[in-house]
């Protein structure tokens, strides 16, 4: 996924499309995201629009997120419907939106030859345990089974269970604050990974909705049953405890992989420096030129940082 940011003009949208064609080499689906761009002006325009012509005739697809008819990138919308691979481009509100799409498209292809049974040792939480100990997991685990829609676990609820997916896709989803009743999809898990698994660390409430996204298959744990069962084998707490701070830390320092390509893409070009706007492709002459704003001085055409008249302020 490509995440532009600031104003689009030619020799941002260059740099921009450059990269998109080297995803593109070697990706399925290629995500741009214009959540962050307030200006595309009409070079720009014609530059994606002919990079829209040409992924029509590739094996990759294209797709965009964040383009709204009556925003900042209402040229490029009406660009983009008047030709024949602007009607068919996927467009959707948001990149979240455009990546659940892509990876259901990459799941629908791959077909569902998952199994319905894990073995605990083959789960990332659990490794390092005894085969001793894999049993004793297994034998206080909880076959469950949802179907699509379902609500597997819900903000605000207390966090007395978690568990391991065996069957199936769910999502995670957060509310979004200021907009009602809004939710945003944050993740996507498949058969074989652990959900809910942070109440083994405070025991509090949930901090997010989990939805079944199919008929769902997994396996529930309850945590004071592991913590009694982890009294006669304090081993089987210490190994979930030091496997889960791993891939928590794991998680803080590697961005997510997601199955679509999700190579954000920020380059200098595409955001706004610290004190010229993102038109800084323009060269030296432009951001050396004295500027008539606050510091006074000859007038030039994209202004400083602080200057009220800046669209970057």
């Amino acid at each position: 996924m490509l995440e532009a940011q600031g104003a689009l003009f030619f020799g941002s949208t260059e740099q921009l499309l450059r990269r998109l064609a080297q995803l593109a080499e070697d990706s399925r689906y290629v995500i741009v995201d214009f959540k962050r761009v307030h200006l595309a002006d009409a070079s720009a325009c014609k530059l994606i629009v002919r990079a829209v012509r040409s992924m029509a005739k590739s094996d990759a697809e294209l797709v965009f997120a964040s383009i709204a008819a009556d925003g900042p990138l209402e040229r490029l919308t009406r660009a983009l419907a008047e030709t024949e691979e602007g009607h068919r481009l996927r467009q959707f509100r948001d990149a979240d939106a455009a990546l659940e799409w892509c990876e259901d498209q990459l799941l629908a292809g791959a077909g569902s030859s998952v199994g319905t049974k894990f073995s605990v040792s083959e789960i990332n939480l659990f490794k390092g345990l005894t085969a001793e100990e894999c049993r004793l997991v297994e034998s206080i685990i909880r076959p469950l089974v949802f179907d699509k829609g379902d609500v597997i676990m819900r903000e605000g609820d207390p966090a007395k269970l978690f568990f391991v997916l065996a069957r199936g896709t769910v999502s995670v989803e957060i509310k979004v604050h200021g907009k009602g009743e809004r939710r945003k999809r944050v993740a996507s898990i498949g058969p074989g990974l652990t959900f809910g698994e942070m109440a083994l660390l405070d025991g509090g409430k949930r901090s997010a909705d989990v939805i079944a996204n199919e008929r769902v298959i997994c396996y529930g744990l309850g945590v004071e049953e592991l913590h009694e069962l982890s009294a006669d084998h304090p081993n089987i707490m210490i190994t979930i405890l030091s496997n889960l701070t791993r891939e928590s830390r794991s998680a803080c320092v590697t961005p997510t992989k997601r199955s679509a390509s999700s190579n954000r893409f920020r380059r200098p070009a595409l955001r706004p420096p610290r004190t010229w706007c993102a038109a800084r492709w323009t060269g030296s002459k432009a951001r050396s030129a004295p500027h008539k704003g606050r510091s006074g001085g000859t007038p030039s055409w994209f202004p400083r940082r602080g200057c009220g008249g800046c669209p970057c302020r």
